[in-house]
């Protein structure tokens, strides 16, 4: 006896595939209005983080909702005011490495950053560190890539960190 071939085809798609389950997204990369619309169940598996043209207008809103990623591991920011940011701000408690990339920060940010609770690694980009405690908490390697350092800053880094990694940057004198 043959089967009609709609009732083969409808025998077809409800058989049980065997393919993999689909393993959920870890790694985004958006920009701080996008980060604050996405529903947070959406972002929730969330390993590594990229912000991008995070303004002083959207950074509290958006640093609490980054706190509310509980798998999130690495924090990058692009492009971003973090000028206001001090340590009374929201702080991930998982993130072991943060980037900072472009970005206009002030000695409140480094207070911040040196209040992450697990940090292992630190990277600054193209930013201006001149005239700055460089006191990182729990952070042990940081790099700077294209950044100008202040020199006195530096020789307390490499007394107290396990590595720290310059690439063409400038170091100044602090008069």
């Amino acid at each position: 006896m043959r089967l009609p071939s709609h009732l083969l085809l409808i025998l077809l798609l409800a058989t049980p595939s065997r393919a993999e389950p689909e393993k959920p997204i870890t790694d985004f990369g958006m920009t701080a209005e996008l980060l604050l619309s996405t529903p947070a169940e959406e972002l929730r598996e969330a390993r590594t983080l990229s912000v991008e043209d995070l303004a002083e207008q959207n950074c509290k809103a958006a640093l609490s909702r980054i706190r509310e990623l509980p798998k999130l591991e690495t924090l990058k920011l692009y492009h971003a005011d973090l000028s206001r940011v001090d340590e009374k701000d929201p702080i991930p408690p998982k993130v072991n490495a943060v980037l900072i990339g472009g970005c206009k920060i002030s000695q409140g940010t480094l207070r911040w950053l040196a209040k992450f609770p697990s940090g292992a690694e630190i990277t600054f980009g193209g930013c201006d560190l001149r005239k700055m405690d460089l006191d990182l908490g729990k952070f042990m390697w940081v790099m700077f890539d294209n950044c100008d350092v202040s020199t006195s800053a530096v020789l307390g880094l490499v007394k107290h960190l396990t590595q720290v990694t310059f690439k063409e940057c400038t170091l100044t004198d602090d008069k």
